[in-house]
Protein backbone atom coordinates (compact mmCIF):
# COMPACT_ATOMS: atom_id res chain seq x y z
CA UNK A 1 0.00 0.00 0.00
CA UNK A 2 2.84 2.40 0.77
CA UNK A 3 4.25 1.76 -2.70
CA UNK A 4 0.91 2.78 -4.26
CA UNK A 5 0.81 6.07 -2.31
CA UNK A 6 4.40 6.85 -3.26
CA UNK A 7 3.71 6.07 -6.91
CA UNK A 8 0.64 8.35 -6.89
CA UNK A 9 2.64 11.21 -5.37
CA UNK A 10 5.39 10.77 -7.92
CA UNK A 11 2.90 10.72 -10.79
CA UNK A 12 3.54 7.15 -11.87
CA UNK A 13 0.62 5.55 -13.65
CA UNK A 14 1.60 2.01 -12.56
CA UNK A 15 0.92 1.67 -8.88
CA UNK A 16 -1.45 -1.25 -8.58
CA UNK A 17 -0.70 -3.73 -5.87
CA UNK A 18 -1.27 -7.44 -5.80
CA UNK A 19 -4.64 -6.80 -4.10
CA UNK A 20 -6.06 -4.86 -7.04
CA UNK A 21 -4.96 -7.02 -9.96
CA UNK A 22 -5.37 -5.95 -13.59
CA UNK A 23 -8.69 -4.14 -13.01
CA UNK A 24 -7.18 -2.09 -10.19
CA UNK A 25 -4.33 -1.08 -12.48
CA UNK A 26 -6.71 0.57 -15.00
CA UNK A 27 -8.59 2.40 -12.23
CA UNK A 28 -5.31 3.52 -10.72
CA UNK A 29 -4.13 4.85 -14.11
CA UNK A 30 -7.36 6.78 -14.54
CA UNK A 31 -7.06 8.29 -11.07
CA UNK A 32 -3.41 9.16 -11.60
CA UNK A 33 -4.16 10.99 -14.86
CA UNK A 34 -7.40 12.62 -13.68
CA UNK A 35 -5.62 15.74 -12.35
CA UNK A 36 -5.73 17.47 -15.73
CA UNK A 37 -9.30 16.44 -16.64
CA UNK A 38 -10.95 19.18 -14.54
CA UNK A 39 -9.15 22.13 -16.15
CA UNK A 40 -9.53 20.55 -19.59
CA UNK A 41 -13.28 20.11 -19.12
CA UNK A 42 -13.61 23.70 -17.88
CA UNK A 43 -11.66 25.06 -20.87
CA UNK A 44 -13.81 23.03 -23.27
CA UNK A 45 -17.05 24.31 -21.74
CA UNK A 46 -15.82 27.93 -21.72
CA UNK A 47 -14.70 27.67 -25.35
CA UNK A 48 -18.06 26.25 -26.40
CA UNK A 49 -19.96 29.00 -24.56
CA UNK A 50 -17.76 31.73 -26.08
CA UNK A 51 -18.24 30.28 -29.56
CA UNK A 52 -22.01 30.13 -29.08
CA UNK A 53 -22.63 33.42 -27.25
CA UNK A 54 -19.48 35.52 -27.72
CA UNK A 55 -19.14 38.44 -30.12
CA UNK A 56 -18.93 37.63 -33.80
CA UNK A 57 -16.70 39.35 -36.34
CA UNK A 58 -19.47 41.79 -37.34
CA UNK A 59 -19.86 42.97 -33.74
CA UNK A 60 -16.10 43.36 -33.35
CA UNK A 61 -15.92 45.36 -36.61
CA UNK A 62 -18.82 47.57 -35.47
CA UNK A 63 -17.10 48.32 -32.16
CA UNK A 64 -13.83 49.10 -33.96
CA UNK A 65 -15.61 51.46 -36.38
CA UNK A 66 -17.39 53.24 -33.51
CA UNK A 67 -14.07 53.63 -31.68
CA UNK A 68 -12.49 55.18 -34.78
CA UNK A 69 -15.43 57.61 -35.16
CA UNK A 70 -15.15 58.60 -31.49
CA UNK A 71 -11.38 59.16 -31.78
CA UNK A 72 -11.80 61.27 -34.93
CA UNK A 73 -14.50 63.37 -33.24
CA UNK A 74 -12.27 63.87 -30.20
CA UNK A 75 -9.33 65.02 -32.33
CA UNK A 76 -11.59 67.69 -33.86
CA UNK A 77 -12.88 68.91 -30.46
CA UNK A 78 -10.50 71.05 -28.39
CA UNK A 79 -12.23 70.28 -25.09
CA UNK A 80 -11.99 66.50 -25.62
CA UNK A 81 -8.42 66.50 -26.95
CA UNK A 82 -7.15 69.00 -24.39
CA UNK A 83 -8.70 67.12 -21.48
CA UNK A 84 -7.19 63.84 -22.68
CA UNK A 85 -3.70 65.32 -22.85
CA UNK A 86 -3.62 67.47 -19.73
CA UNK A 87 -2.04 64.77 -17.55
CA UNK A 88 0.61 64.00 -20.21
CA UNK A 89 1.31 67.71 -20.56
CA UNK A 90 1.88 68.02 -16.82
CA UNK A 91 4.46 65.25 -16.89
CA UNK A 92 6.18 65.86 -20.21
CA UNK A 93 6.22 69.66 -20.13
CA UNK A 94 7.03 69.75 -16.43
CA UNK A 95 10.25 67.81 -17.01
CA UNK A 96 11.28 70.16 -19.83
CA UNK A 97 10.57 73.27 -17.70
CA UNK A 98 12.67 71.94 -14.83
CA UNK A 99 15.58 71.30 -17.21
CA UNK A 100 15.29 74.84 -18.61
CA UNK A 101 15.78 76.40 -15.18
CA UNK A 102 19.24 77.51 -14.13
CA UNK A 103 18.32 77.42 -10.45
CA UNK A 104 15.73 75.89 -8.13
CA UNK A 105 12.13 75.47 -9.28
CA UNK A 106 9.15 75.11 -6.94
CA UNK A 107 5.86 73.72 -8.15
CA UNK A 108 2.79 75.12 -6.38
CA UNK A 109 0.28 72.75 -7.98
CA UNK A 110 -1.86 70.28 -6.07
CA UNK A 111 -4.92 68.14 -6.69
CA UNK A 112 -7.21 71.20 -6.59
CA UNK A 113 -4.90 73.38 -8.71
CA UNK A 114 -3.27 71.40 -11.53
CA UNK A 115 -0.15 72.53 -13.39
CA UNK A 116 -2.11 73.50 -16.47
CA UNK A 117 -5.49 75.12 -16.05
CA UNK A 118 -6.38 75.96 -19.61
CA UNK A 119 -5.51 75.00 -23.15
CA UNK A 120 -6.03 76.31 -26.68
CA UNK A 121 -5.30 75.30 -30.25
CA UNK A 122 -1.81 76.13 -31.49
CA UNK A 123 -2.24 74.36 -34.83
CA UNK A 124 -5.57 72.61 -35.27
CA UNK A 125 -4.63 70.77 -38.49
CA UNK A 126 -1.50 69.29 -36.87
CA UNK A 127 -3.29 68.53 -33.55
CA UNK A 128 -0.94 70.78 -31.57
CA UNK A 129 -2.47 72.05 -28.32
CA UNK A 130 -0.96 74.81 -26.15
CA UNK A 131 -1.32 74.18 -22.42
CA UNK A 132 -0.99 77.23 -20.16
CA UNK A 133 -0.32 77.47 -16.43
CA UNK A 134 1.25 79.53 -13.67
CA UNK A 135 1.89 77.07 -10.83
CA UNK A 136 5.67 77.38 -10.94
CA UNK A 137 8.23 79.58 -9.23
CA UNK A 138 11.79 80.01 -10.45
CA UNK A 139 14.59 81.13 -8.18
CA UNK A 140 16.38 84.01 -9.84
CA UNK A 141 20.08 84.87 -9.54
CA UNK A 142 19.41 86.93 -6.38
CA UNK A 143 17.74 83.94 -4.67
CA UNK A 144 14.20 85.29 -4.87
CA UNK A 145 11.38 82.99 -6.01
CA UNK A 146 9.55 84.51 -8.97
CA UNK A 147 6.16 83.44 -10.31
CA UNK A 148 6.22 82.47 -13.98
CA UNK A 149 3.62 81.81 -16.66
CA UNK A 150 4.44 78.90 -18.89
CA UNK A 151 3.06 77.63 -22.18
CA UNK A 152 3.73 74.20 -23.57
CA UNK A 153 2.87 73.14 -27.11
CA UNK A 154 2.11 69.42 -27.17
CA UNK A 155 1.66 67.40 -30.35
CA UNK A 156 -1.50 65.37 -29.78
CA UNK A 157 -1.57 63.59 -33.14
CA UNK A 158 -2.53 59.90 -32.97
CA UNK A 159 0.89 58.64 -33.99
CA UNK A 160 2.92 60.58 -31.43
CA UNK A 161 2.68 62.71 -28.33
CA UNK A 162 5.63 65.02 -27.87
CA UNK A 163 6.59 68.49 -26.64
CA UNK A 164 6.94 70.81 -29.64
CA UNK A 165 7.77 74.15 -27.99
CA UNK A 166 7.94 75.87 -24.58
CA UNK A 167 7.61 79.51 -23.54
CA UNK A 168 8.21 80.85 -20.03
CA UNK A 169 7.96 84.45 -18.83
CA UNK A 170 7.66 86.16 -15.44
CA UNK A 171 4.18 86.86 -14.17
CA UNK A 172 0.98 85.27 -13.00
CA UNK A 173 -2.39 84.65 -14.64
Amino acid sequence: MTEAIYARQMGHARHATADHGRHGSAVAKLRANAGWLGPLALATVCGALFAAYGPDSEQIAAVAAETQRTEAACRADLQCLGTRGIFAAGLMCGNVMEKMANNLVVWTDNSQNPRFHHFEWRDRSAYIVTYVGDRLKYRNDKGVLTNVVYECDLDMSPSRRAVVDMRIHPGQL
